[in-house]
């Protein structure tokens, strides 16, 4: 940073040119400067004396909280009324809402209640996608964690030792599904027993994650087949969440009980949302399947996005021709082309890109929707936008319409053309009602419609002796031709 005199035309530095940022005071005789997460009081002026530091640790701000939850309903209801996608505000008196939720914040008592007030401020405008998350009052981190090991445990009545019975082994070429103890060098088969942690012995009661309380790094595991064999110590990485773990679980899972429902007929897809993980997982589940008779698109608990539209272009395609080559391998042009006998699976937890996508595969009829009413949820989404304590709301920036100019899905959701409900007993049980009705669908579509494959021609006989044209269609034989 350097000052420009206008009198005498001369220059001088008053910051590094290094620096990450000035503000210069309103009468221009001094500058903050931020430079190495430091923060600095400089003179612009010759003989203003030396730079100060300021040490932001020494400063304490009281807050008067009562205000600040009112200016925090106050925040969010402006914010709503400059950036709501409908001018008209759905129709709302916003105006008078105001003056009613502002009698209602003069009684909030904590962070809680100002936070349930906005959602309620929220409520009335009867939208999609007008989320709130706590600022950093409500959203204390767990002080303690416990790491974990992505296994279930059970307890081993007669020695009273840990088994764990079932083993998540993940995707180790991932680190998205990095399990601690998928490595099949590790040689952990499900119902091993787990003897101690780090040297620790563990038996029932005492919980194995006590053990792994504020854990970090490797841990060393004791393991045993049987309670009375020998334990053998191997080294393993623990995570701090087995979501991912579990998910690919239950994904690979219910693939296995489709290609068995199916008798190798029907491929399974799975998609999480329709952000990157939805694209990166339907990449790596789409092209290996393209041989499958028909698809099962499980879109449950689908989180939404912007890909959607993507995903339909791939499923619309079609098959223009083929190529065979010399050992009679026979591929489609273009090269991954979806089964025709399609079925997506929904439930109330398919949202927004969730919703759009069952409905597109209706209207286009690419495949039949089987489950649940989706979300209904399609006005989407712009923020997070801050209030003052670090709370963060979005606003929904735009609403779907149909080429018809009709509204859709917007609080509605998209009805599945077969309802199904899973019920919490039968999944318990291990009976997924919704997945088994997909597949029944698809192979009644293969049977009623068997798909006609791609056959090449017979190859083409050798070329007649003399040529293409036969030599009587000439007026003049060649060979008499040449001769003259």
């Amino acid at each position: 940073m350097r000052t420009f005199d206008l009198a005498t035309l001369t220059d001088r530095a008053v910051a590094p040119m290094d620096n990450d940022g000035t503000i210069v005071s309103a009468d221009g005789a001094r500058a903050l400067v931020r430079r190495d997460d430091g923060l600095s009081i400089v003179p612009t002026e010759p003989g203003g004396g030396p730079p100060a530091s300021l040490n932001l640790n020494a400063i304490r701000i009281g807050i008067e909280q009562p205000a600040e939850w009112r200016e925090m309903v106050d925040q969010a209801w402006r914010l709503d009324r400059d950036l709501f996608w409908n001018r008209r505000m759905n129709g709302v008196d916003w105006h008078r809402a105001r003056l009613a939720y502002t009698r209602l914040a003069r009684l909030v008592g904590s962070q809680e209640d100002a936070i349930y007030l906005i959602g309620e401020l929220q409520g009335e405008l009867a939208n999609s996608h007008m989320f709130i998350a706590p600022g950093a009052d409500v959203r204390a981190a767990d002080p303690h964690p416990a790491a974990l090991l992505g296994v279930d445990f059970g307890i081993d009545g007669a020695s009273g030792r840990y088994r764990m019975t079932h083993v998540y082994r993940g995707d180790q070429t991932r680190t998205r599904f990095r399990a601690p103890l998928g490595e099949p060098a590790l040689d952990i088969r499900d119902g091993d027993l787990l003897l101690a942690i780090d040297g620790r012995q563990l038996r029932a009661p005492a919980d194995p994650y006590s053990l792994l309380i504020d854990w970090s790094g490797p841990v060393i595991l004791t393991v045993a087949r049987t309670s009375d064999g020998p334990g053998r110590d191997i080294a393993a990485e623990p995570v701090a969440s087995e979501q991912q773990l579990r998910q690919l679980d239950w994904v690979e899972a219910n693939r296995a009980r489709v290609d068995r429902l199916s008798g190798g007929r029907v491929g399974y897809i799975f998609l999480s949302d329709f952000n990157d993980m939805g694209s990166q997982d339907f990449i790596r589940q789409f092209y290996p399947q393209t041989d499958k008779q028909g698809l099962v698109i499980d879109v449950r608990w689908n989180g939404g996005g912007f890909t959607s539209q993507w995903v339909l272009g791939i499923l619309r395609r079609t098959v223009d021709g083929g190529f065979v080559n010399r050992q009679g391998a026979v591929t489609t042009l273009p090269g991954a082309v979806a089964p025709r006998a399609l079925a997506i699976v929904t439930n109330i937890f398919s949202a927004s890109d969730g919703d759009q996508f069952p409905f597109f595969v209706k209207q286009g009829k690419l495949g039949t929707v089987i489950g649940e009413r989706t979300w209904g949820g399609v006005r989407g989404i712009k923020g997070p936008w801050p209030l003052i304590d670090g709370t963060r709301i979005t606003i929904p920036k735009d609403s779907l319409f149909t080429t018809g100019g009709a509204w859709t899905i917007e609080n509605e959701g998209t009805e599945p053309d077969i309802v199904v409900e899973n019920m919490p007993a039968a999944l318990a049980a291990g009976v997924d009602a919704q997945l088994a009705a997909a597949v029944a669908q698809v192979l009644d579509t293969i049977g009623r419609n068997p798909p006609a494959g791609l056959h090449p021609p017979a190859p083409e006989p050798a070329y007649p002796a003399g040529g293409i044209v036969p030599p009587a269609s000439f007026p003049t034989p060649l060979s008499t031709k040449r001769g003259r």
